[in-house]
């Protein structure tokens, strides 16, 4: 008799989400999503909420932006078409992004906008549900494309630490897309081609 492997959906995502081994990955996953996305520019914002005093991160880009079966495999787990060229290949990496109180995400396509919000995402995983999260289609601003993620009340122990000028400058240049080898060589080889 054969038997079908199951898969706690749930706890899946909660591990991905718990297991970091350093809180910076986030700015890994985000910087290495914007270079796939053919972004030439990067902003990254680290405050805190003035009410709450929690963390907040918020990454915004230039590129190509996320069509509406762009945030499913955002959102959903193992889901990413990326060639094999490209950084991201697994569709799990967005999920540590789910150690949040709040998960906003918006991103313009050449032709359309949407505004995606995952609300109690850590919060939820851990009562042991399925977080799901509302997708809105909103006003397309012309000449605009990009995606925008704000991640609230990020749940890490002593964020300072690791969300400190020093700290965030070093990891994006030794361990990110944007200060990586690869980026460097391929910048230099397509200028003498």
């Amino acid at each position: 008799m054969k038997k079908q492997l199951k898969v706690n959906q749930v706890s899946l995502y909660r591990e991905i989400a718990k297991n970091l081994i350093n809180p910076l990955e986030v700015m890994r996953e985000a910087i290495s999503n914007s270079h796939d996305a053919s972004a030439k520019e990067i902003m990254i914002k680290i405050d805190r909420n003035p009410q709450s005093n929690k963390l907040v991160v918020e990454i915004a880009d230039d590129g190509n932006g996320m069509d509406e079966e762009g945030f499913g495999r955002f959102f959903n787990l193992g889901d990413s078409l990326k060639l094999k060229n490209l950084i991201g290949q697994k569709g799990l990496g967005t999920k540590t992004y789910f150690r949040s109180a709040r998960l906003s995400v918006e991103s313009q396509t050449s032709d359309k906008r949407y505004k995606a919000i995952l609300n109690a995402p850590w919060d939820t995983l851990n009562k042991n549900i399925l977080p799901e999260y509302d997708l809105t289609e909103i006003d397309y601003v012309p000449g605009k494309n990009g995606t925008s993620i704000i991640i609230e009340d990020y749940k890490t122990n002593n964020p300072e630490r690791y969300y400190n000028f020093d700290t965030l400058k070093d990891y994006i240049l030794w361990f990110t897309a944007a200060g990586s080898f690869k980026t460097k060589f391929a910048a230099s080889s397509r200028k003498s081609i």
